[in-house]
C-alpha cells in the first residue's frame, strides 16, 4: 500500500501519522529530518551522519543507489564502477553482483583521471559529499541494518549533513533492506528535497516500493514527484487552499469534497485510486 498525504501546514498530518503507528506493519521507518518525532516511545534513533557506508563492500546496485542520490553532481559513478567491476573481475559474467571494498572511491580516482573533462569536473564536485567527517561515523551500515530489522521502530535524523549526503545515505540504506527480503513500513513526511524526479527514475532501478507500504506526506500537489503517481493507491486529503492543487487532484481522476476547502485541523477525505485509470 502506498498512501500519499496531502494538506497545508498545521493541519496535523505529522499528528495523524503518528495516531496510526500502531495499526503499521513492522518495522516501520520514519524519516524525521525535522525532528518532529522524538516524543515516539518504544523508537530508536540513528543520525545518518553517524554511519559509514563505506567500510563494508559494495556492489554494482549500490553504485547505482548511489549515482541516483548524487546525480545532479554526477552521472559518471555508475559507469566508472561498472568499469572497475568488469576489470577486478577479468569481465566476468556476475561482475555485477561482485562485492568490492574500495568500489566507491576506485570509481571516483577513475573519474579524476578520465580524458573527459566534463567527467572531471563532476567528480571533484562530488568528492566532497563521499568524503564524510569520519571522527562521527560510530555505525557501519551492516550494524545499523541488523538493529532495524530487530526493532519495529526506527527514526532515522539528518543532523548537519547536506542533502545530497543524506540522499546518498538513505538511499543505501534503503535498498540493502530490501535486499534482505525485509518488509518494512516507510514513512516520510515533507521531506520534498530527498524525493526528486531526477533522483527517484535511477532509485527505482534498485528499489520496488510495491514491496512495502510508504506513507508519504506533502503540503502541495507539485511537491509530489512524477515518479510517485502510478505507485499511489490512496491520497488522504487534509485541508488545501490553492486551486492547482484541486486541478491536479480531478486531472488524475479523484473526486475531491469542496469541504476541504475548509476543512478544521485532523480532518481528511480519503481517496483510493482507481488502477484503470492512466495518470
Amino acid at each position: 500500500m502506498f498512501e500519499l498525504i496531502i494538506g497545508k501546514t498545521k493541519t496535523y498530518k505529522t499528528t495523524h501519522i503518528k495516531e496510526i503507528l500502531p495499526n503499521l506493519k513492522t518495522p516501520v521507518i520514519i524519516l524525521d529530518f525535522k525532528k518532529e518525532y522524538n516524543d515516539l516511545e518504544g523508537a530508536i534513533t540513528f543520525d545518518l551522519g553517524e554511519i559509514n557506508p563505506f567500510t563494508e563492500p559494495m556492489d554494482f546496485q549500490d553504485a547505482i543507489a548511489i549515482n541516483a542520490a548524487t546525480l545532479e553532481f554526477s552521472k559518471y559513478i555508475e559507469k566508472s564502477a561498472e568499469e572497475v567491476l568488469k576489470d577486478v573481475t577479468k569481465n566476468d559474467a556476475n561482475w555485477n553482483t561482485f562485492k568490492h571494498h574500495r568500489l566507491v572511491y576506485e570509481s571516483l580516482d577513475r573519474s579524476l583521471n578520465s580524458w573527459n573533462q566534463t567527467e572531471n569536473a563532476f567528480a571533484l564536485e562530488i568528492r566532497k559529499f563521499l568524503y564524510f567527517n569520519k571522527s562521527k561515523q560510530v555505525h557501519t551500515l551492516n550494524d545499523v541494518l541488523e538493529r532495524i530489522v530487530s526493532n519495529d521502530l526506527i527514526v532515522l535524523q539528518s543532523n548537519g549533513l547536506h542533502s545530497t549526503e543524506s540522499r546518498i545515505i538513505l538511499f543505501l540504506l534503503l535498498s540493502s533492506i530490501q535486499r534482505r527480503n525485509h518488509h518494512f513500513t516507510l514513512i516520510s513526511d515533507n521531506l520534498n528535497f530527498i524525493w526528486k524526479d531526477g533522483h527517484l527514475t535511477n532509485f527505482l532501478r534498485v528499489f520496488d516500493f510495491s514491496k512495502i507500504d510508504s506513507i508519504f506526506s506533502f503540503n502541495k500537489t507539485s511537491n509530489i514527484p512524477n515518479n510517485f503517481l502510478a505507485l499511489i493507491d490512496q491520497y488522504k486529503i487534509f485541508r488545501l487552499d490553492s486551486n492547482n492543487d484541486y486541478t491536479f487532484l480531478k486531472k488524475n481522476g479523484l473526486n475531491v469534497s469542496s469541504s476541504t476547502k475548509n476543512a478544521k485541523p485532523g480532518v481528511y477525505q480519503t481517496l483510493k485510486v482507481d488502477k484503470h485509470i492512466s495518470i
